[in-house]
């Protein structure tokens, strides 16, 4: 798909924001994933939780540089 959306990225100047952007997600998963994979390992609701407030705390460091 982003092969396909790559020229129009590219005539925006997006193409290395937005790409950067999917494969950080590729390399990490969704927010939803990583939430489902700690409460499967850990079985606790409040570690989902402690993992979204230090998400959103600390970032993500997602955004390509």
């Amino acid at each position: 798909m982003l092969d396909w959306l790559r020229p129009v990225l590219e005539g925006h100047g997006e193409w290395e924001a937005v790409s950067g952007l999917v494969n950080e997600i590729l390399k990490h998963g969704t927010g939803a994933a990583r939430q489902r994979s700690v409460y499967q390992q850990t079985g606790s609701l409040e570690a989902v939780v402690d993992l979204i407030v230090e998400e959103t705390a600390n970032g993500l460091d997602l955004m390509p540089n």
